[in-house]
């Protein structure tokens, strides 16, 4: 697969196509490119033609291309969409995503956008995580994870991982519980799918997780992480925090700074485990 370079030609390439409002051939072209790349071009574009590009290309890409462009020009692309079109954007997105794309419109308008949104696990989500600090873990995570019951079995464990992954859009870890719901480690993927099918989860698990606090700060979180993985680590492990009733985990990120990786941004999830 080649690999994308944001290049002048592309921009101006596309600018024209807006110019001349060349929608189908617009569509075609950025079909193809990842979603992360085409939030590079809508930040080298000029303002009125981030907003009708935006406006024309398939929702679900336009969601994600929202996380992914700079600040500012999400800012300015935000004040262009209704409550409507935004409430349309966010709930295609993990609930991290999501709040931050919340965070940065009034608490008026905020309230908009979630009451436009039917799904009540989606909005109670959104609720809880715009509570957090946003410079704190808890400010950092999302709801989405996979977890399991010690007492399952391999096959048993197998479906109720195909049922809680059609909706989570990545699924990186597998997050093993007690009898009493409290986190007791990990799962490994190829453990699962090479034990016998009677086999309990009990006998195959990781009893090692990392983790930091919910409250615990951004820095922290960062710290941790180099600690574990090395400053040169091009991608940032997992990592889990259990407080309560409930699990955290920090996804992968990256940020590119002088000649190292450093950690961007602490994708994380968590899971109400209450009765």
């Amino acid at each position: 697969m080649k690999t994308f370079e944001l290049s002048k030609e592309i921009i101006q390439e596309i600018s024209n196509l807006i110019s001349n409002k060349k929608n189908k051939e617009i569509k075609k072209l950025v079909d193809g490119i990842h979603y992360a790349d085409l939030a590079e071009i809508i930040n080298e574009l000029e303002s009125i033609e981030r907003i009708y590009l935006i406006k024309i290309i398939d929702s679900d890409k336009t969601s994600d291309v929202l996380t992914e462009v700079d600040e500012d020009v999400r800012e300015e692309i935000l004040k262009t969409l209704s409550e409507k079109e935004i409430a349309g954007e966010i709930k295609e997105l993990d609930s991290d995503d999501a709040v931050d794309i919340l965070s940065e419109l009034s608490d008026e308008k905020q309230e908009k956008v979630i009451s436009l949104i039917k799904d009540e696990s989606i909005t109670e989500n959104i609720r809880e995580l715009l509570n957090y600090d946003e410079d704190s873990a808890g400010g950092l995570m999302a709801k989405e994870l996979i977890s399991v019951n010690e007492n399952w079995s391999v096959l048993k464990c197998l479906r109720e991982i195909r049922k809680q992954a059609k909706d989570i859009k990545r699924v990186h870890s597998i997050y093993v519980l007690n009898k009493k719901k409290i986190l007791i480690g990990r799962l490994s993927l190829k453990d699962l799918i090479t034990s016998p099918s009677k086999s309990k989860i009990q006998e195959i698990y990781i009893p090692k997780v990392d983790y930091v606090h919910v409250n615990d700060s951004a820095v922290v979180c960062k710290e941790f992480m180099l600690l574990k993985l090395g400053h040169d680590s091009f991608f940032m492990d997992e990592l889990v925090t259990e407080i309560n009733k409930a699990l955290i985990t920090i996804d992968k990120g990256r940020s590119h700074l002088g000649n190292k990786y450093f950690y961007k941004k602490s994708k994380q999830a968590t899971l109400e485990l209450n009765d």
